[in-house]
């Protein structure tokens, strides 16, 4: 039969974790502030050795592309089939047809 605990013993145990709480919370904290240390250092090596930086980013904006095919001067394969729809069935050409490859 197991021993049951004492009061004396209940009371140890909560305080046991309690201090064992308080010690992880401590260490969490030291070793978050040596991370940020270690982490500012690291930054300020890199801004002296490339600078800061700043500012708008240099070169023309990005191009917005609303038809690639234009943009490229390629032609759609169908240029009857609306872009992001799906095909007709029966206008697909049977050698290209890949549901009746592999069926």
């Amino acid at each position: 039969m197991p021993r049951s605990l004492g009061t004396y013993d209940r009371v140890m145990s909560g305080i046991g974790i309690i201090v064992l709480t308080v010690i992880i919370a401590v260490l969490t904290a030291i070793i978050t502030l040596v991370w940020w240390k270690v982490g500012d250092q690291w930054a300020d090596e890199e801004y002296k050795k490339f600078g800061h930086g700043g500012g708008a980013p240099k070169g023309p904006p990005p191009q917005v592309v609303d038809d690639f095919n234009a943009l490229t001067g390629t032609q759609r394969s169908d240029p009857e089939q609306e872009l992001g729809k799906p095909m007709d069935p029966a206008r697909v050409s049977p050698e290209h047809d890949d549901a009746k490859k592999d069926g």
